[in-house]
């Protein structure tokens, strides 16, 4: 009787810790960036496509990058990628599409930080998913894979770029 019980608790905890540990793998979020422990004042976003790079000696060349410090086009940015249906998986790479955040926040009474505080990465899979790449300061990065099938990446950053879609 005491085996049966013993091998009973011992299925159960390894069962909970396979669920406990796929559990991230397995279900939908949303709004990753309104989900921040942190309040933000987002003060600008640079926004950079390294997959038009061609020639690295070319790197500093600005039509690569973009700063957007308007607040109705940060806004309408952060919207969009909260809106986006997401589910965590294995490390993919290291995506060729940037975009970092740059915001005040106040840590503690009488302190307010003015930095970049996370970035987000966007690639392409092997196998035609798109992939977001949260990488913030304090944690390691956690990949995404990008559940909404209208979402067009590179229409998306065209349109953050500035390009005529």
């Amino acid at each position: 009787m005491k085996k049966k019980i013993i091998w009973g608790a011992v299925i159960i905890l390894v069962l909970g810790f396979v669920v406990w540990w796929d559990l991230p793998y397995i279900i939908k979020i949303s709004n990753i960036i309104s989900n921040q422990e942190m309040e933000y004042t987002y003060e600008g976003i640079y926004v950079t496509d390294f997959s038009l790079i061609s020639d690295y000696d070319d790197y500093e060349d600005l039509k690569y990058f973009r700063f957007i410090d308007n607040e109705i086009e940060m806004k309408s940015i952060i919207d969009k990628i909260d809106s986006l249906q997401l589910r965590r998986t294995k490390k993919r790479g290291n995506g060729d599409k940037h975009l970092s955040f740059i915001a005040s926040y106040s840590p503690k009474e009488r302190v307010t930080y003015t930095e970049d505080v996370f970035s987000i990465y966007f690639e392409v899979s092997d196998k035609g998913e798109n992939i977001l790449i949260f990488g913030s300061k304090m944690y390691k990065d956690k990949y995404y894979r990008i559940l909404n099938n209208d979402f067009d990446l590179e229409a998306f950053f065209k349109e953050l770029m500035g390009e005529e879609i």
